[in-house]
């Protein structure tokens, strides 16, 4: 029976050497980090675009459990200044050998917001949900903001304001009616469209669920009562009136005159002829 060795090592990410951010922004302040895998390689160096060694941008080298690293760090990155950059890493069981990763940073120019489309006038019933989409772009991204007759609308329970820049406003009402505005903004400037919207219908009905719910509570409410002052009543009678004028009655627990009636009475039984009195 033949013995075979199969050695293999444990990674936490799915390249040997890598290079990160592979994108960036004009004019930012960016850090190239190289990684490797530690079980695979034990030393890093960065070279500049003339094979140079690079030492006065770097960072200290880290030792993580899976992996090494040292990071670059850049100045105001351009699509000129971030080229020609190597990291090499040098192999466990042979420090001669290298690998070469070559930083391929893809730098964005810096745009000023712009919209998509531009919002239009509606009309909506009352009740219903609005949608109202504004998507930008630009770059850096910018940020979406939402006015309605120039005051800034915030989220609360109904109203949502999604990350791509969707408001939703669920069930609205007249009070929702209103001018509108998005406002997207970044570091460029900004961009921004409005509509108006118009609630249909009387909002009294918007409420029919509201009072559906209030009057059924006020029944169940009403009926809850009623059974209680049922069971106190029964709870009142005492137990004895139901066996008989042999039992002694006690008129301070109940009034005589109403304790009459409830007797269980049978003149055949208990009354007796005069004319067959002897005394």
């Amino acid at each position: 029976m033949a013995i075979i060795n199969l050695p293999f090592y444990v990674d936490d990410y799915p390249e040997e050497v890598a290079i990160e951010p592979q994108t960036a922004i004009e004019g930012d302040n960016v850090s190239l980090t190289c990684r490797a895998t530690r079980y695979l390689y034990t030393g890093l160096r960065w070279l500049d675009s003339k094979n140079e060694t690079i030492t006065t941008k770097v960072s200290n080298f880290q030792i993580n459990r899976h992996s090494i690293s040292m990071s670059l760090n850049l100045h105001s990155v351009s699509r000129n200044s971030s080229t020609g950059y190597q990291c090499h890493a040098f192999k466990l069981h042979n420090p001669r050998e290298f690998r070469v990763k070559t930083a391929a940073l893809m730098v964005e120019e810096r745009k000023r917001p712009w919209l998509s489309q531009n919002l239009t006038n509606q009309e909506i019933n009352s009740s219903s949900t609005l949608v109202l989409a504004c998507f930008a772009s630009g770059v850096p991204r910018p940020l979406i903001r939402w006015y309605k007759n120039d005051v800034e609308v915030e989220e609360s329970p109904g109203v949502t304001l999604e990350q791509d820049g969707t408001l939703i406003i669920e069930r609205v009402k007249k009070d929702d009616e209103g001018r509108y505005e998005c406002v997207a903004k970044n570091i460029e400037g900004l961009a921004k469209t409005s509509a108006v919207v118009t609630v249909l219908g009387v909002e009294g009905k918007s409420n029919i669920e509201v009072i559906i719910l209030v009057c059924t509570g006020a029944a169940a409410t009403f009926l809850w009562i009623m059974l209680i002052m049922f069971i106190r009543k029964l709870r009142k009678q005492p137990a004895h009136y139901k066996m008989g004028p042999s039992i002694i009655i006690d008129p301070e627990e109940y009034p005589l005159d109403e304790q009459n009636d409830l007797l269980q009475y049978d003149s055949s039984k208990w009354e007796f002829p005069r004319d067959r009195l002897r005394l």
